[in-house]
């Protein structure tokens, strides 16, 4: 990573943070000492965990878990890592057929053809070319020239990936890259969530960069409010009230 991006980095991180402290400090019960919240950066994103519990050691515990979780999706997902499973699958130029993988690369491969199919391409695991041709060298910010976009669009299609999570197989042809940071965060939440609801947690939040989980319902209130930003615009475009006992997935 070049220095601009380094620095972008940091920036983007810190202003994740500020705003992730004005929604923790703006939401918080004031009357009570039981809240334990840490920010990391990971996934790329600053990752937060809040838990509500009067135990003054499980709080700190519940989060290192959860922190845990986190790390290890990122550890099996991530392509910027040599020694995680999709970099290693992804070396294999060549391709391969049937090769064992983890359940949960399998998992989240299978869901993500899923929506792949449910949005007709629109989602795709495949781009990695395509994401490669927008990573800038230092001090040159050019757009990507049109034939390099035509060449890696031939190598982007979802649908020529196959898996069986019965058989925990993978099946992808040559020169066919895995880019799972569009499913990734939204895995490692939710496995960060079942961190803290296996440890007894009953009120929880585990965010990374805007991909939410939450556990049980936040004190004195009928449910999480969760704002919408605007796609195009500042603001937000609506608040939404979940109560998750009523969320059946």
């Amino acid at each position: 990573m070049t220095s601009d991006r380094k620095r972008l980095a940091l920036e983007v991180a810190a202003l994740l943070v500020v705003v992730a402290l004005i929604v923790v400090f703006a939401t918080r019960d004031r009357g009570r000492s039981d809240r334990h919240v840490n920010f990391r950066f990971m996934m790329g994103t600053v990752v937060s965990v809040t838990v509500l519990t009067p135990d003054q050691d499980a709080g700190p515990a519940a989060i290192e878990a959860a922190f845990h979780e986190v790390a290890r999706v990122e550890s099996l997902t991530t392509r910027y890592s040599q020694d995680s499973e999709v970099a290693r699958l992804n070396a294999r130029t060549g391709g391969y057929a049937g090769e064992p993988v983890s359940p949960e690369v399998a998992h989240v491969v299978a869901r993500s053809l899923a929506v792949a199919d449910a949005s007709s391409g629109a989602f795709d695991i495949t781009v990695a070319p395509l994401v490669e041709l927008w990573t800038f060298p230092e001090g040159d910010y050019s757009l990507p020239d049109p034939s390099a976009i035509s060449s890696a669009l031939e190598r982007v299609d979802w649908s020529s990936v196959r898996v069986d999570t019965s058989a925990g197989t993978l099946t992808v042809p040559p020169g066919t890259e895995l880019d799972l940071a569009g499913v990734a965060k939204g895995y490692a939440v939710d496995r960060g969530v079942a961190a803290l609801e296996n440890l007894g947690i009953g009120t929880g939040v585990v965010d990374a960069g805007g991909d939410v989980g939450f556990v049980g319902t936040p004190p004195d209130a009928a449910g999480w409010r969760v704002g919408i930003k605007h796609p195009r615009g500042e603001g937000l475009v609506g608040v939404l009230l979940l109560d998750l006992s009523l969320i059946h997935i």
